[in-house]
């Protein structure tokens, strides 16, 4: 075998040329559309060029169907927009079309049933200074232990009691009430012309806790006494005569809060004002009832006028006929706490 050396060349076979002749590139592949008639290679890029206006076109569509929908979205809460803002003029319209009409008829009851008009009764400034803390708490104290009748005046203001009959009901107080625990100083409670400073006395009875108010008030002399009728919360005829003995009215110290029960002869609640009535010497609440434009509906309005919940308030309660054991019609408003003055709390409003 005859020995050819080291080729350079991967290929096996070297042309050489002389020189003139033209370079040998070897195969070369041929391009798309080479040998095909001119109007076949025009189709085929009209053809390319048209998939892509298509594709542009797809574009073009989509995006027009975009805003399209958001005009559309934006119409819709425009459209929604208004019509909310339009029930809420119609509803402000109608509140104060309602103010005004309710405020007018308002006007009209007030001015056709409106009692006289009571010029504002000025408080009387005190002549004598209010006891201390220390003075009116020893003054109750020393009062609860006498059982002396000849010193029921130097503690107690002049009442119906007699002085035997305070002191029987002193001595029964523990028996009643339990045993005194402490106490709690109200300071000034002044109601209309009374000066009255209270003091709070706190028992303890089977484990539960009991109470009594002691209000104390000066005299002619400046000297402050305790009101035996409020500290007993005297009721004339008794409780028990006025809701199982018979009796058709009785002067009464309660508890009041205005109410709504309407019911019986006092069903018609444009006519009546219902008031419920509470005592700690009574099992039940009562409802008594104040007829419209009365002078007693008026006091009582007085008594709640500054947002009170609950008030103390002595009362005359009245038995209608037809109404159950215990409704009662407020016949008489006698003062507008537990300690009753010399006129009837009613009387500046007739």
């Amino acid at each position: 075998m005859k020995f050819v050396g080291i080729q350079r060349a991967v290929r096996a076979t070297r042309y050489d040329r002389a020189p003139g002749d033209s370079p040998n590139m070897g195969r070369v592949s041929r391009m798309p559309g080479t040998g095909m008639p001119k109007g076949s290679r025009i189709r085929r890029r009209n053809k390319g060029a048209e998939s892509g206006t298509g594709s542009t076109s797809k574009v073009a569509k989509s995006h027009e169907r975009g805003k399209r929908g958001r005009r559309r979205r934006k119409s819709h809460v425009r459209t929604w927009s208004f019509m909310i803002a339009g029930l809420s003029l119609c509803c402000v319209f109608f509140a104060i079309w309602a103010w005004s009409t309710s405020a007018k008829q308002t006007k009209e009851i007030s001015t056709s049933i409106a009692p006289p008009i009571v010029q504002p009764v000025a408080r009387l400034l005190s002549k004598y200074p209010s006891p201390s803390q220390r003075e009116s708490m020893d003054l109750v104290k020393q009062a609860l232990q006498i059982r002396d009748p000849s010193q029921v005046a130097s503690y107690f203001r002049p009442c119906e009691s007699s002085p035997e009959e305070i002191i029987e009901y002193l001595r029964n107080l523990e028996a009643v009430d339990g045993v005194i625990v402490g106490y709690d100083w109200l300071s000034s409670i002044d109601v209309e012309r009374i000066l009255i400073d209270g003091v709070v006395i706190l028992f303890r009875k089977d484990d539960k806790p009991t109470k009594r108010l002691a209000l104390l008030s000066p005299d002619t002399e400046g000297k402050w006494k305790i009101d035996f009728d409020a500290l007993a919360r005297k009721s004339k005829p008794s409780w028990n005569d006025l809701l199982e003995g018979g009796a058709l009215s009785a002067q009464v110290r309660v508890w009041v809060a205005p109410d709504s029960y309407f019911n019986g002869p006092f069903k018609d609640d444009a006519r009546w004002i219902c008031f419920g009535i509470s005592s700690a010497d009574i099992d039940e609440n009562l409802f008594g009832y104040c007829e419209v434009g009365s002078a007693q509906a008026f006091a009582m309005k007085s008594i709640f006028s500054d947002e009170t919940k609950l008030a103390r308030v002595t009362l005359e309660l009245l038995r209608v006929e037809g109404a159950s054991g215990r409704q009662f019609q407020i016949s008489r408003v006698i003062a507008s706490d537990w300690l009753v003055g010399d006129t009837a709390f009613d009387e500046g409003f007739k």
